[in-house]
């Protein structure tokens, strides 16, 4: 289990360094860059693959009120 865990932190961290980041608003509520973000599509895909098979078995993974700065990029 512990194992487990490991690999998914690796997994997630992974992912986060291929997923682009939000865009930014500007001060009148658009968003300030009009460029589209990088993005790899093939490894995000395979990495949420990955993470979504290792996350049924650790479910609390993210959820656990001691993970909950893992999904703040996550959130709108």
């Amino acid at each position: 289990m512990e194992k487990l865990e490991s690999n998914l932190k690796q997994l997630f961290e992974k992912l986060l360094e291929y997923m682009p980041l939000p865009p930014e608003e500007a001060e009148n509520g658009e968003n300030a860059g009009n460029e589209e973000p990088k993005l790899q599509f093939s490894y995000v895909e395979c990495l949420l693959f990955g993470f979504h098979q290792l996350g049924k078995k650790l479910p609390d993974f993210l959820t656990a009120k001691l993970n909950a700065d893992r999904l703040k990029d996550f959130k709108i």
